[in-house]
């Protein structure tokens, strides 16, 4: 259920690292407060007591660090009285670039709060379970794909060689069988994730009915966008697929028309691309889009 915001009263700052996290905490115009928290349960609940003694609401900001700070932010959200952003960090790095010039978990957690104080507010909405467990089953799939693809190059290479003992390259061969056995079964667990809901299976029949799309690619696919925000556009689907192209001009400079490079690399943009690429109208001007 979404927070409605509110007036808050006090304001926090949380930099997420592995071991620790570091929370700058003002209320009002009073001297900011810093601590340190070990990141872990216990350490959840001690921030939870330390931002609660005000007995007001508290306007938190963190950055999204994957899971190292998954679990802090669910906490926090299911706090009534603390309405929480989790931040993209290259923003939160754009924003810092003008206060300070130190890097440190200190001044890191001081400019979350100052980002808290004054930039316009997005509440954070978390995925539901099925899409968090839909997405670390597929990135797993993701891993093993990547796995299985160097292992399939050290036997290609050994093949080659006449010094390769016949060892080694049982040993690859019994190593990709084994990583094929373990996709399978991965594969097998992400389709049941999906078919508990009737909206996820509905996206994943549609996925599939897209010409280049086959079941990896889709569950793939559903994996990473299940955990969007519902009322995410397609320009902004673009966007967080690393899709759309870059325009870069200032004065007379133009930059040069070549070749069409993504922003990031990501599963997403990786299996729009590929999925492109099979439909026969793209293959002729697929050496201008790659």
């Amino acid at each position: 259920m979404s927070k409605v915001p509110s007036c808050p009263a006090a304001w926090c700052g949380i930099d997420v690292s592995a071991l620790q996290f570091v929370g700058a905490f003002q209320r009002g115009d009073l001297p900011v407060q810093r601590r340190t928290f070990p990141n872990r349960s216990s350490g959840h609940r001690e921030l939870l007591r330390w931002l609660q003694r005000s007995n007001v609401t508290v306007r938190v900001c963190l950055e999204a660090t994957g899971v190292y700070s998954l679990d802090l932010a669910l906490v926090l959200h299911a706090c009534s009285s603390i309405e929480l952003a989790v931040l993209n960090p290259k923003a939160v790095c754009r924003f810092a670039e003008t206060l300070r010039r130190s890097k440190t978990d200190p001044a890191d957690a001081l400019v979350l709060l100052e980002y808290s104080r004054r930039m316009p507010w997005q509440p954070w909405q978390p995925p539901s379970v099925t899409a968090m467990t839909l997405r670390s089953i597929t990135r797993r799939c993701a891993a093993l794909t990547r796995q299985h693809t160097m292992e399939a190059n050290r036997l290609h290479a050994a093949q080659a060689s006449g010094t390769v003992p016949r060892c080694v390259q049982q040993d690859l061969r019994q190593s990709l069988q084994q990583i094929e056995r373990r996709l399978k079964r991965l594969q097998h667990a992400a389709r049941e994730v999906v078919a508990q809901t009737v909206e996820s299976e509905q996206r994943y029949t549609l996925l599939r009915s897209i010409p280049g799309i086959g079941e990896r690619t889709a569950l793939q696919l559903l994996g990473e966008l299940e955990g969007l925000p519902p009322d995410l556009d397609v320009r902004q689907w673009v966007a967080h697929s690393g899709l759309d192209p870059l325009h870069h001009e200032s004065g007379e400079f133009r930059a040069s028309q070549g070749a069409y490079q993504p922003r990031r690399q990501s599963a997403s943009a990786s299996c729009a691309v590929h999925a492109c690429l099979s439909r026969r109208a793209i293959r002729p001007v697929s050496p201008r889009l790659l």
